[in-house]
Formats: structure tokens, sequence, C-alpha cells
């Protein structure tokens, strides 16, 4: 910044070496006016900036408020989704459980009534029948047979029902096996024995004053009252299907309320700032007299 000097002359308003006062006056006032003008230019620049930069703060606030009440339905539905797709997976992996289960009982078990019944010698029993067996899914025949020997088992009390299961290895060799005695017509048949076929079964109800016992106790006795049942395919006992316990009544995400955010008016190429100032600096003044070194 240059320091213009100012000469007095009390004697003449103009002259050339150093200028008057007048005329550098006049320069500093035209100067302090470009710059003037050019400085409101660059406000009225400014403001517009300042003005979209505002009204881009106020449409991101607006937005922001939008998107965390869609977050926020997103995280409560996020959370029912997840008690559904909790439920599906819990009967899902029932599912799995019974075909496993069922899977095994088709696998083990007969493809013909046997026609299981008392056997003419005492203490035994009889498949009235020819039937095909599997056993690990494997295929084996047996014929009609009877008098076969009962499996000894423990007593049964009186006053009681229970069932026993009568399966068979893949030699042919026939197991019979005791469930849980009750008090009451509500026995269920024991689990079936590794490597073995179901066949079928029978029922044991003894009266007030008679016990049974397996491979000991004909059939045929007094105080006994014995039913028999075929049974193809079929799993017994406490590896029998369980029931599905996973209720698939859970509903779906809830559909969202909230509108997507609004799509911004304020562009995003923000208008550039105020301008280089290109007027000069206001020159320093000093004054000297006319003469004077």
């Amino acid at each position: 910044m240059a320091t213009r000097t100012l000469g007095i002359n009390a004697a003449g308003n103009i002259i050339s070496k150093p200028k008057s006062v007048l005329w550098t006056l006049m320069e500093l006032t035209n100067d302090a006016v470009a710059l003037a003008n050019e400085m409101r230019t660059d406000h009225a620049t400014f403001k517009v900036t300042v003005d979209l930069l505002e009204l881009l703060a106020e449409e991101l606030a607006a937005d922001h408020a939008t998107q965390k009440t869609l977050d926020d339905e997103l995280i409560v539905d996020h959370a029912t989704f997840k008690t559904a797709a909790d439920s599906l997976k819990t009967l899902a992996d029932e599912l799995k459980a019974d075909f496993n289960l069922l899977r095994t009982g088709l696998l083990n078990g007969t493809h013909q009534a046997a026609g299981l019944a008392e056997g003419t010698n005492a203490n035994t029993i009889k498949f009235a029948n020819a039937f095909s067996f599997s056993v690990a899914g494997q295929i084996y025949l047996k014929a009609i047979t009877d008098n076969i020997a009962m499996t000894a088992a423990a007593v049964q009390a009186i006053s009681t029902f229970c069932m026993y299961l009568v399966t068979i290895d893949t030699a042919g060799t026939v197991t019979i096996t005791k469930g849980t005695e009750l008090g009451t017509d509500t026995a269920v048949l024991p689990a079936r024995p590794a490597n073995q076929a179901v066949v079928a079964a029978f029922k044991i109800a003894t009266d007030g004053a008679t016990t049974f016992t397996s491979g000991t106790t004909d059939l045929g006795a007094a105080g006994i009252t014995d039913t028999y049942y075929d049974l193809m395919f079929a799993n017994s006992g406490a590896d029998a299907p369980t029931a599905i316990a996973a209720a698939d009544a859970s509903a779906g995400p809830a559909t969202l309320t909230a509108t997507a955010p609004a799509t911004l008016s304020a562009t995003t190429a923000i208008t550039s700032g105020p301008a280089t100032l290109s007027a000069a600096a206001v020159d320093d003044i000093s004054t000297r007299e006319l003469g004077a070194p």
C-alpha cells in the first residue's frame, strides 16, 4: 500500500507535483466508491450462498426427522420379523425331528399285517400271515409261524392295563417288550428296540385277583383279557413324533408408514462465494508544506 503525500499550497488549488489535496481526495473517494460497490455486490452473492446453505440445512433437518421415523419403524419391524422367523425356525426344527422319527418308522416296520394271535401252545404267540418287513431300509420276509416263545418280562400287577410291543430282527427272531402298566386303560407302547422292525402289539388287562408274566402266564388264562393289534410302519413309545409346539401365528412385519425422505430442492452445487476484490487498497495520506524537503 502506497503513501500519498499531500502538498498544502494556500496560493493554489491544483498543482502537478505533488498533486493537490482536492485532486488526491477525489481519487481516494473514487477508490472508496469502487471498493464499496464491489463489497455490496459481493455481499449480495454471499447472501445468496448463505440462503442456499440455510435452506439445505433446514431440508436436511426435516429429512433427518423423516429418516429417524423410518429407522424407528424398521427397528420395530425387525423385531416382529425376528419373532416370526424364530417361530418358523422352531417349526422347521420340530418338523425335521418328526420327519426323522417317521423315517425311522418307515425304515423299520412291516409291509403287511402279520395276523398276531395267541399261539397254539401255552405261553406262545403266532403270526397267522406271511409278511415282509424292513430293518434299516432292508427288506426281509417272514413266513406264517406258530408257537413263538414269549420273551420273559416283569410281572404285571392285578387290576392293570399294559401294552406289549412285538418286534422282529433281521434273523427273524421275535422280541416282546413290556410297556408301563397303568390302572386305567390308557397304556401306551414302549420304545422300539434298536435294529428291529415293529410288527404288532397286544394289550393285557388283569382282573382284581390275577397277575400276568410274559413267558410264564398263558394268554388264555382266567382273569386275563388279551387284545391283539397289527402294526405297520409304526413308531412307538418314547420315540413317537411329538406334537408340534411352534405356532406359525406371528404376524409379519407391519407395513411402513413413514415416507421416504423428500428430494432436496437446494442445489448440491453451492453458488461460488464472493469474488476477490479488484479495487486497490486505500492509500495512507501524509501532508507537507510546499517547498519543504
